[in-house]
């Protein structure tokens, strides 16, 4: 090609198609496939951390507690908060017999007497 003519687009296409290096060149095969071992390493490791929220193990939650361990967590509670664990419990248990005395419970003395011992035997 002469100097001052422009290059075509096909000219510098077809420049490019034929860039490779030497078959004798340093390294040879050799460096080719490391090169490409590392190249598929990297995008493997670029994959696992991106994948790594979606694939990792989610803890369980633990069971719920049973009704027996919620009515001695609530036995085992101060006064005040005893009763209301124990009306929290009854509302659960016998929700038509709650309803019921549900206006007493505001009265003084409204606690139901041996509420403790008619949740044991309900759970």
């Amino acid at each position: 090609m002469a100097e001052g003519q422009a290059l075509t687009e096909e000219a510098v296409q077809a420049g490019l198609a034929e860039i490779r290096l030497p078959g004798d060149a340093a390294g040879g095969f050799g460096s080719e496939l490391a090169a490409g071992a590392g190249i598929g390493l990297a995008l493997g490791l670029c994959f696992a951390v991106a994948l790594r929220p979606v694939l990792r193990r989610r803890p369980r939650p633990a069971p719920a507690p049973s009704f027996a361990q919620r009515l001695a967590a609530a036995e085992a509670l101060p006064a005040a908060a005893r009763e209301v664990a124990l009306l929290r419990l009854w509302r659960e248990a016998d929700p038509a017999g709650f309803a019921a005395h549900r206006g007493d419970l505001y009265l003084p003395g409204g606690m139901p007497q041996g509420l403790a011992e008619r949740l044991r035997a309900h759970g």
